[in-house]
């Protein structure tokens, strides 16, 4: 895939994913507050939503040469998943 086209789908995903969260955050937040234990369910899947974009951020910058290929795919997916699991370290510690 070239990656001018990969560039747009990222694009689009993230303006989606952003505009959806918004509005739902506006819907159910009360005084600027979101209860998490209401929507705890809906917030993870945001945050699935999330990592999803940070591996296709991953993907597009470890793409060479104006394409996307099984390699980059895969280095991207490996940085997204070592950078969320050093986050989730960093939390715990």
């Amino acid at each position: 895939m070239k990656k001018t086209k990969f560039s747009r789908f990222e694009n689009i995903y993230f303006v989606s994913v952003f505009t959806a969260f918004g509005i739902y955050a506006y819907n159910v937040q009360e005084n600027w507050i979101i209860d998490v234990g209401d929507q705890l369910y809906n917030l993870m899947f945001f945050a699935f939503l999330f990592f999803v974009g940070m591996i296709l951020t991953a993907i597009k910058a470890t793409s060479k040469d104006g394409t996307v290929n099984k390699k980059a795919v895969l280095a991207g997916v490996s940085i997204a998943i070592v950078f969320a699991l050093w986050r989730i370290v960093v939390a715990v510690a």
